[in-house]
């Protein structure tokens, strides 16, 4: 059954009550499998938030061209905000589960995930932060972001993806899992 998602990199379906299967949707994003098939057992136990839990993986043939893999299915649903009753500690468990990734170091010239530099999206955020006024502090926040520092003081991630909140299932407001 395919399972409804906002990822847009692979298709998603349910195989039975707990697996899941992930085909790419196209050939440039099979290497992420086989990153994921080796990182995620390793990144499991040092995070607070569940992970996707590899099971199998497959190869090209038989009508599908690309590589594939099969995940313990983890319940819940697509982020919403009506799921999350207290955001402030939704946002702590993030951060919290960003700086557990952090503290893995990252490979040798590992990609930057395609995204610019903080420095580069200044007028976008700048306009989004007047945009927000009167929802957040947005002084707080504008000053907040002027003083961030040119580079993040923890140097490279190996892991990005899984801070895509908007793929994460959400079980409750204090168990999230993400997922891409």
């Amino acid at each position: 059954m395919a399972v409804r998602s906002t990822g847009t990199v692979n298709a998603i379906f349910r195989l039975g009550g707990g697996l899941r299967a992930r085909l790419p949707r196209l050939l440039e994003w099979q290497a992420g499998l086989e990153a994921e098939r080796i990182w995620l057992p390793e990144l499991a136990p040092a995070l607070t938030l569940r992970i996707p839990q590899p099971v199998a993986q497959g190869s090209p043939g038989d009508g599908y061209p690309f590589a594939w893999a099969v995940y313990r299915w983890i319940d819940g649903s697509p982020y919403s905000d009506e799921l999350i009753d207290d955001e402030r500690c939704s946002a702590l468990d993030l951060a919290q589960f960003i700086g557990e990734l952090r503290r893995f170091p990252a490979n040798p010239g590992a990609p930057g995930a395609g995204r610019k530099p903080l420095r580069e999206p200044d007028v976008v955020t700048a306009e989004a932060l007047d945009l927000a006024t009167g929802v957040i502090d947005a002084a707080a926040a504008s000053a907040s972001w002027g003083a961030r520092p040119a580079r993040a003081p923890c140097g490279p991630a190996r892991v990005t993806g899984f801070t895509r909140t908007c793929c994460g299932p959400i079980s409750s407001s204090r168990e999230v899992a993400f997922a891409r």
